[in-house]
């Protein structure tokens, strides 16, 4: 078995660009402002769908090396750092009273979206981003109502794809060889997948990863549910195909 690594996303042409600044910690808070900040850039880039995330290098670069740190109330200078590195939303968060408090700002119209607080950061933006995050990441603990997406007949469904495009590895198939592998898929509320990770395969060298991850590409979910609300979710399963229809 190896970890194959191979991660792929949907064309981002609609993602919004998100600047997220660092946060304002008030003195009793225990959590340092570097960690917090790598805390909020983690929950964004796992745990939100259909967003680009600003990375912190390029804002410290953009920064000139300067420690600022931004609290919910400097929406001048947010939107200032917002358009200056052309960004759709801007993030603003102060960590207060045993809270972390998450507000996002549009820094072209002045639009404030929160704020959003919670004593774990992941369950601020979760709150925030309500419909666009994304359960079963392992950043928290799903909730009790929520069920993830469902597939019936997913091995039969790649395999059938994978031969009638012609995708199925020739040396492969030559050989009568199957392969197993480990997958995780980000599927949207209407069902199609968003972001494909082949975490490993039994087989390697024969460009199963890549095979596998555009027959996934083609599957239609039945998608992730909180309640009676779809949202969401990631499906994370193993899969075979077969060299025999």
């Amino acid at each position: 078995m190896i970890v194959a690594g191979l991660s792929t996303a949907a064309a981002g042409v609609f993602d919004d660009r998100i600047l997220i600044l660092p946060p304002y910690v008030n003195e009793d808070q225990p959590q340092p402002v570097d960690e917090l900040w790598r805390t909020l850039h983690r929950g964004y880039s796992e745990g939100v769908a259909d967003v680009e995330v600003i990375p912190m290098e390029r804002i410290i670069a953009a920064m000139e090396g300067d420690t600022l740190t931004f609290d919910l109330f400097a929406m001048g200078e947010a939107m200032e750092w917002g358009q200056r590195l052309e960004s759709d939303y801007v993030i603003m968060t102060e960590a207060r009273d045993g809270q972390v408090l998450i507000q996002r700002l549009d820094p072209w119209t002045g639009e404030l979206f929160g704020p959003e607080g919670a004593v774990h950061s992941f369950d601020a933006i979760r709150d925030l981003e309500s419909e666009r995050w994304v359960y079963g990441r392992n950043l928290r603990i799903p909730p009790t109502d929520y069920q993830p997406p469902q597939l019936a007949g997913v091995n039969a469904k790649l395999t059938t794809w994978l031969h009638e495009n012609h995708e199925y590895p020739q040396d492969a198939l030559i050989e009568l060889k199957g392969c197993s592998a480990r997958v995780a898929v980000s599927v949207s509320p209407e069902g199609v997948p968003r972001d494909i990770r082949i975490y490993s395969v039994d087989l390697p060298d024969y460009g199963f990863e890549e095979a596998i991850a555009k027959a996934l590409w083609s599957l239609r979910f039945e998608p992730a549910k909180r309640g009676d609300n779809v949202v969401h979710g990631m499906w994370i399963s193993s899969v075979n195909v077969s060299p025999h229809l």
